[in-house]
Formats: structure tokens, C-alpha cells, sequence
């Protein structure tokens, strides 16, 4: 009896690691999302330019153009680590307090602090335009929805069986 006792306490324990972990790899993926979110789009103009003007890309040259990719996104996935950890981790205390749906929260959340870190962080609050301000919020936002798909989507109460 007592083995079994011992058995489900260390089945419980891989699974608390995993809630702990699993928060803050979405958050890691979220950083990276929004990076990617800025470096894509303009690498893909500059290769259509590349196309355009008909240079001809090898097998060595994609393989290169990708690994220089993956890179620079992972820097810019730092920094935007770097400026987000203690305000996202103040952000989410903040929408768990409140109760407030995950989801849209996330999204929000991270329009948000997409849009605020513009300011703050570029130190161009006067002479930022609002557009530009927007195209911050949209990657916060880009963040805010890879970390709700990589956190995982809360069920409904009717699917886990706790609804009415």
C-alpha cells in the first residue's frame, strides 16, 4: 500500500515541473514569434529583390540565407526577452488577479506591452508616430498569440467535464 502511496507522489511530480516549464518555453516561443514578425518580412522583400534582379541562389546560398535567419532572430528574440521578462511576469499577475479569459488576455497582453515598450524602450516617445507604435503592438500581439497556442488553450468547462 505504501508503494503506491510513493508511486502517484512521483507521477504527480514530473507533471508540476511541467506547469512551471511549460509557461516559460510559450513565453521563450512568443519572444522569438514576435522577432521573426519583424526579420521575415523584410528579408522576403530583400529576396525578391535578390529574385528580381536575377540572382540565381544555390543550395549553399538558401542553406547560408536560413542559418543567418535563424540568427538574427534569435538575437532580436533576446533582447525582446531581455526588455519583457519582469513587465510580462507583472502583466500576467495582473490578468490572473482579474480573472480575465485567456486568449484574448494573451493577445492583449502582449499588444500592449508591445505598444508600451515602444515608447519606453526606443526612448522616442515624441517622435514616434502612431503607426509606428501599432506595428509594435501587432508583434506584441503576434507574441501574445504564440504564447497562448505554445502555453496551451484552456478547455471549456462543458469539454472537462466541470460544466453544467
Amino acid at each position: 500500500m505504501r508503494t503506491s502511496i510513493m508511486v502517484r507522489a512521483n507521477e504527480a511530480e514530473p507533471k508540476r515541473d511541467w506547469q512551471v516549464i511549460r509557461p516559460i518555453l510559450a513565453w521563450l516561443c512568443a519572444c522569438w514569434a514576435s522577432a521573426l514578425s519583424v526579420f521575415v518580412p523584410i528579408l522576403a522583400s530583400w529576396i525578391f529583390n535578390q529574385i528580381g534582379a536575377g540572382v540565381v541562389w544555390d543550395a549553399t546560398d538558401i542553406s547560408q540565407f536560413v542559418g543567418e535567419v535563424v540568427s538574427v532572430s534569435l538575437m532580436g528574440a533576446g533582447l525582446i526577452a531581455i526588455f519583457t521578462a519582469i513587465p510580462t511576469l507583472f502583466l500576467v499577475l495582473l490578468l490572473r488577479a482579474t480573472g480575465a479569459p485567456r486568449g484574448w488576455s494573451d493577445l492583449i497582453a502582449g499588444s500592449v506591452l508591445g505598444a508600451a515598450l515602444s515608447v519606453v524602450v526606443l526612448f522616442q516617445s515624441l517622435m514616434m508616430s502612431p503607426a509606428q507604435v501599432a506595428l509594435f503592438a501587432s508583434l506584441g500581439a503576434v507574441g501574445g498569440l504564440t504564447y497562448w497556442l505554445a502555453a496551451g488553450r484552456p478547455r471549456s468547462q462543458e469539454a472537462s467535464g466541470t460544466g453544467a
